[in-house]
């Protein structure tokens, strides 16, 4: 994460400097403790490395991303509009989507909650920008929950 933060102090800086855009994503794994719950620990290991797979698949070259901690992640798209923020939201949801996990001869898919946050549209400031990413993450996983079902991690 410490690189993550480096990377992007970086990238914000020259974004700034140069008038360009650029997209943060906040990405959290849904239902991860009911992973670890039905099949331990190195279940919940596995569907994080599944995760962090599905999203190196699902960015550029030119993209950062990292584990921000427990279930979530941070990725950093340089140069990226909303359109092309957008999409790579959509690539990352199938992609994880599409690759089911293999715990104890289950086939178990994950899924993921996504928020966004384009610079300079919904701010100028990396913390503002990482909180609106952050709500907007919490905002989409509510928006996907089954009427009716309790908030879990």
């Amino acid at each position: 994460m410490r690189r993550f933060n480096e990377i992007w102090q970086r990238e914000h800086a020259a974004c700034d400097r140069e008038h360009r855009p650029y997209a943060l994503l906040m990405i959290d794994m849904d239902k991860l403790k009911d992973i670890n719950d039905d099949f331990g620990h190195d279940g919940g290991n596995s569907a994080l490395m599944l995760v962090a797979q599905c999203l190196q698949r699902s960015i550029r070259g030119t993209d950062f991303a990292a584990r921000f901690g427990g279930d979530e992640f941070a990725v950093l798209l340089p140069g990226a509009s909303a359109d092309v923020a957008e999409a790579v939201v959509k690539r990352v949801r199938h992609n994880v989507y599409k690759t089911t996990l293999d715990l104890r001869s289950r086939m178990i898919r994950c899924s993921v909650s996504i928020g966004v946050a384009n610079y300079p549209k919904d701010g100028r400031d990396m913390r503002e920008l990482l909180s609106i990413a952050d709500g907007n993450m919490y905002r989409d996983k509510e928006l996907r929950r089954a009427p009716g079902t309790q908030a879990k991690a």
